[in-house]
C-alpha cells in the first residue's frame, strides 16, 4: 500500500505521525492530545520544507540567556543595575542540545543593559543634551569589550558605549534633524548619517532608522562616511565592506573606546576557559587531562646511596676462528656463584666446540663433492 504524496518529504517518524493523526476522527480528544504531545524532538528542520527562513538575521550565540526586568503591564523596565543571566553552554536553551560545541564555563559576571537608542528632536530645535556621570571601564570582557558611559538627562539614567576620549563631565548632544550645511559635531554627538560631513568616522551605527546601534559597537572600532549614493549613504566597515543605509540612520561621532583591547594577550589556557571557551586544540586529549597531557601515576620512591663495590675477575673465552679476547666481567655472587659461573662458561664452551666440529664436517663434506 502506497501512502500519500507527502512521504518523500517526511521522515519516517513524521510520516507515521500524519497517519496516525489522519485515521482518527477529526474532532477526537486523542488527536488533540497527540498534537499536544509532539515535541520538537519528533521531528528537524528538514522535516518542515514549507518554513520560510530568513538568512539575514543575526545569529544566536547560546553563549547566556539574560533576564530582562519588566514591570506591572509586561513590558521591559530599563535600568542600570546588573542584570540576572544564565550561562547556556553553547546549547540550545529549549531542546538542551549542543548547537555549538567550543563554548561552555566561565566565571559569572555583572552583565549590563546598554541602551543603544540616541533619539532627539526631529526639527531644528536645538539638540538634546545629557551630561556624562561616570566611565565604567569594561565591566567584562566575556560580555563586552568597550567600555561604558553613565549618562543622566533630568531623572533618567541610563548606560551607553563610551568613545575614545569620552570622560566624566563632557556634554553630548543628540539630534535627528539633518540640516541643510553638515553639522560639525563633537565625539559622542549623535547625529543622522546624512548629516556629518563625508570622511567622517563615527560608531554605534544604526542599521534601520530608529532600531538602533548595530554596526560598530565592540572595543576600538568605527565606520568611515565614504560618499552619497541618491538618498543614502555609503559607509565602510571595519572589514572594508562598503554599505548604503539611509541618511536618517544615527550614528555617534568618533570610535568606540578601550582600542588597545585588540593587543591583549591571553597568556593561558586557563583565562580563555575564564571568558567562557571551551578547549578547542586539534589533537586528541584525555578527559581527564589538563592541557593535552596523560594523567601518569607519580614515579616511584628513589633511594639515594651510593652503587656496591663488585669483584672483577679475567675470563678467556675461545671462540671458533675468531680472535681470543680477554672479558672483564664484574660479578658479586660470592665464591658458590662464582663456581656456577664458570661451570656455565664450560658447558657453553662445550657447545661451541661441538657445533664447531659439526660446521668443519660439513665443510669437508661439500669439498668433497
Amino acid at each position: 500500500m502506497k501512502g500519500p504524496s507527502f512521504q518523500g518529504k517526511l521522515s519516517p517518524k513524521m510520516f507515521n505521525l500524519r497517519c496516525l493523526l489522519q485515521s482518527l476522527p477529526v474532532h477526537s480528544d486523542q488527536k488533540v492530545l497527540s498534537i499536544a504531545a509532539r515535541s520538537m524532538w519528533n521531528c528537524t528542520h528538514l522535516d518542515r520544507v514549507n518554513v520560510k527562513r530568513n538568512k539575514k538575521t543575526p545569529a544566536k550565540n547560546y553563549r547566556r540567556m539574560v533576564f530582562y526586568p519588566t514591570d506591572h503591564k509586561g513590558d521591559l523596565a530599563y535600568t542600570v543595575e546588573p542584570l540576572y543571566y544564565r550561562h547556556l553552554a553553547g546549547r540550545d536553551p529549549v531542546s538542551g542540545r549542543v548547537i555549538v560545541d567550543g563554548l561552555g564555563g566561565g566565571i559569572k559576571e555583572k552583565v549590563q543593559w546598554v541602551h543603544i537608542h540616541r533619539q532627539g528632536p526631529t526639527d531644528d530645535s536645538p539638540p538634546k543634551q545629557e551630561k556624562v556621570l561616570q566611565i565604567i571601564k569594561t565591566p567584562s570582557q566575556s560580555v563586552r569589550t568597550a567600555d561604558l558611559a553613565l549618562v543622566g538627562d533630568g531623572d533618567f539614567l541610563k548606560l551607553i558605549l563610551a568613545t575614545e576620549n569620552m570622560k566624566a563631565g563632557d556634554i553630548i548632544k543628540t539630534s535627528q534633524f539633518i540640516p541643510r550645511i553638515a553639522v560639525r559635531a563633537s565625539e559622542g554627538d549623535a547625529y543622522p548619517v546624512g548629516a556629518l560631513p563625508l570622511g567622517s568616522r563615527v560608531c554605534c551605527v544604526e542599521k534601520f532608522p530608529g532600531e538602533g546601534a548595530h554596526y560598530a559597537r565592540s572595543a576600538g572600532n568605527s565606520v568611515l562616511l565614504v560618499r552619497n549614493l541618491h538618498d543614502t549613504i555609503v559607509i565602510q566597515l571595519p572589514s572594508k565592506q562598503e554599505v548604503a543605509i539611509s541618511k536618517h540612520c544615527m550614528a555617534v561621532v568618533g570610535r568606540i573606546s578601550n582600542p588597545d583591547h585588540i593587543n591583549d594577550h591571553i597568556g593561558t589556557p586557563n583565562r580563555l576557559r575564564e571568558l567562557g571557551n571551551r578547549p578547542r586544540s586539534g589533537l586528541w586529549q584525555r578527559k581527564t587531562g589538563h592541557d593535552g597531557r596523560k594523567i601518569r601515576p607519580l614515579p616511584p620512591l628513589k633511594i639515594v646511596k651510593r652503587s656496591p663495590e663488585y669483584d672483577t675477575f679475567q675470563l678467556t673465552m675461545p671462540t671458533m676462528r675468531i680472535k681470543t679476547k680477554a672479558l672483564n666481567k664484574k660479578t658479586g655472587l660470592g665464591g658458590a656463584g662464582e663456581q656456577l659461573y664458570e661451570e656455565k662458561l664450560r658447558r657453553l664452551r662445550r657447545e661451541e666446540e661441538a657445533l664447531g666440529a659439526r660446521n668443519g664436517f660439513l665443510m669437508e663434506k661439500k669439498d668433497s663433492y
